[in-house]
């Protein structure tokens, strides 16, 4: 299950990385991420999003595990989106894939404040209009937490870890993970979510 995997390598390397990480961002970074860095009970934080427990069982889907720009395919002639190279599948709140898609692939540069809040909205719209039981309370309360959980997962990640001995692939990813760090901060930055 990937997404026990990826549980237990952020909670073996959260810690040990996010010095690191607030250091390498110090610019960009505001005091409140920065606080919420450093005081994250990372543990808690994942008993609070457990597909498995009572309370969230109903809102556990199929997660594609990997959602960015490079793994979508866009039909235009059928206005149809496909998801593809689904080796990271796994468990867990829908919410996951959709906040780790918007929060790496908006452009940092040109994104506004109000441009997540319609995203949001519209997929909770979408979900209400489906049939989907989702008290909106809980939706945010989802979504907090798994933006914080996508922080955590960032902030872990590396290059040597996931690709390995390859120095060409590994230079390509160091680069994707910094652009994906950049534009996920500011994702976060401009959401002005309380998250204490």
């Amino acid at each position: 299950n990937f997404g026990e995997y990826i549980k237990e390598f952020t909670i073996q390397n959260f810690d040990k990385k996010k010095s690191y990480f607030i250091s390498n961002n110090k610019k960009i970074l505001t005091e409140n991420i920065i606080n919420i860095i450093k005081k994250m009970n990372i543990l808690e934080l994942f008993e609070k999003i457990n597909p498995n427990s009572e309370k969230n069982k109903n809102r556990t889907t199929l997660l594609h595990g990997d959602t960015q720009g490079g793994n979508l395919m866009i039909n235009s002639e059928k206005n149809r989106m496909t998801m593809i190279d689904w080796q990271y599948i796994n468990i867990g709140l829908g919410l996951k894939d959709i906040i780790l898609f918007i929060g790496i692939s908006l452009d940092e540069k040109n994104i506004k404040e109000n441009d997540i809040q319609e995203l949001k909205q519209y997929y909770y719209d979408l979900l209400i209009k489906k049939g989907i039981n989702y008290d909106k309370n809980i939706f945010e309360e989802d979504w907090k937490n798994l933006c914080l959980i996508s922080l955590c997962n960032i902030i872990s990640a590396s290059a040597e870890e996931n690709i390995g001995d390859d120095e060409e692939k590994r230079k390509k990813y160091g680069d994707y993970l910094l652009i994906s760090e950049k534009r996920f901060i500011t994702f976060l930055q401009k959401q002005n979510l309380n998250f204490d």
